[in-house]
């Protein structure tokens, strides 16, 4: 198909069709996603010979496609001038902000949708409201709304996880989510996109908190401080290990028990402030709880990552070269073996203390793995009931 130019005759400027931009102006007139896209695509079939169609005559092309809705839509698409229709959200306190699919998206994430999902019913939340002629909306209305059309697109089970959010959201109590695993599983990763969609502002890396002791401790004070994690049984005393494993675990043990002041030290200063964080990090073990236990207001979430391959885990550490020096690649990889015993040792202690264990097999999976945990520990600490959190 040659490519199809729309000229704007009033300036005269001649641009190619394109069937993103007119699906987003049909959204924009209240046209729900799918229908917008079968119209979009409709009408470019319809004009596959063409090599130029002036900007009117393609709206009168598409007002015919538009005629199923008793023509109010196709009224309101023939008049719009192509500038997207501004929806102001008034909360409770008295301020406004203008409403964002961005924003709306990111809290059906926080729900548990998947991506793609979250896209659509993010994108029929708005045409509802364009198609109903709504240019102003409470949040508390916002929230009813988006609940009723998240339950009629997603179901009662997404619905109840929407609840759930929101009522963590009204509470104002701090969320501590903490990301362990071992080295190549993808902490970091997680916790950034974590903070992302969960709108947490606090981040924190517990190897940064190392590196900033050992600058500040001399390894002849702390010498266990100054190893890796995997190898850190080496600085320990000698003794004769019962495994290969129990050593393993006692180096890092002992590293992480270092690390448990400082840690606990940031979780403190951020609960005080009144502030939500993730911690990530290897040095994430459930003896870390108690550091926050002083805070019952808090809600604190922990899960270890796992890659469950030793061949992926092996290509993750490998691919890490791109980010780290290569020589510290190589390193990793010559101590597979003791990283994948550190592994297991984690992954154990996370069965044995019930804290969720997620495989990070995918990105994008993984996160919604993490959002699910989080919302079955919020779930069993407020009362998710329509009543309670949409009143």
């Amino acid at each position: 198909m040659s490519k199809l130019l729309v000229l704007n005759e009033a300036e005269d400027v001649r641009v190619p069709f394109l069937r993103g931009i007119l699906v987003r102006s049909l959204q924009r007139a209240g046209v729900d996603f799918d229908k917008a896209y079968e119209i979009a695509t409709s009408v470019r079939e319809e004009l596959k010979d063409l090599q130029e169609i002036t900007a009117a005559e393609l709206r009168v092309r598409v007002a015919k496609h538009l005629d199923f809705n008793g023509g109010q839509i196709a009224d309101r698409y023939g008049k719009r001038n192509g500038a997207p229709a501004a929806i102001v959200v008034e909360y409770g306190d008295g301020s406004e902000a203008q409403y964002s699919r961005g924003r709306q998206r990111l809290g059906l994430l926080c729900a548990g949708l998947r991506a793609e999902k979250a896209v659509s019913v993010a994108a029929q939340i708005h045409a509802h409201l364009i198609g109903n002629d709504i240019r102003r909306i409470h949040h508390d209305e916002l929230r009813r709304t988006t609940h009723r059309l998240l339950r009629e697109a997603s179901g009662p089970k997404a619905a109840k996880r929407y609840l759930t959010w929101q009522a963590m959201r009204r509470s104002g109590r701090s969320l501590i989510v903490l990301v362990g695993g071992a080295t190549g599983t993808g902490k970091s990763t997680i916790a950034a996109q974590l903070s992302h969609v969960l709108d947490v502002t606090r981040t924190q890396s517990t190897d940064m908190l190392r590196e900033a002791m050992r600058m500040m401790i001399p390894e002849r004070l702390i010498p266990v401080l100054h190893r890796s994690t995997f190898d850190a049984w080496e600085s320990l005393p000698a003794r004769a290990w019962a495994s290969h494993e129990d050593k393993i675990a006692a180096g890092y043990l002992a590293q992480t028990n270092v690390l448990r002041v400082s840690c606990g030290a940031v979780l403190g200063r951020a609960l005080k402030e009144g502030l939500s964080m993730v911690l990530e990090g290897i040095h994430v073990h459930p003896s870390l709880l108690s550091e926050v236990e002083d805070y019952a207001d808090a809600v604190v979430v922990p899960v270890i990552l796992g890659v469950l391959k030793p061949k992926e885990l092996k290509r993750r550490i490998r691919g890490r070269g791109s980010t780290i020096p290569a020589r510290r690649a190589k390193r990793y990889l010559d101590s597979f073996d003791d990283i994948w015993t550190l592994q297991t040792f984690l992954l154990a202690e996370a069965d044995r203390t019930g804290v969720p264990i997620v495989a990070n097999d995918d990105i994008e999976q993984t996160v919604r793995d993490v959002i699910l945990a989080i919302l079955r520990v919020l779930s069993k600490q407020f009362d998710t009931s329509p009543e309670a959190v949409l009143a």
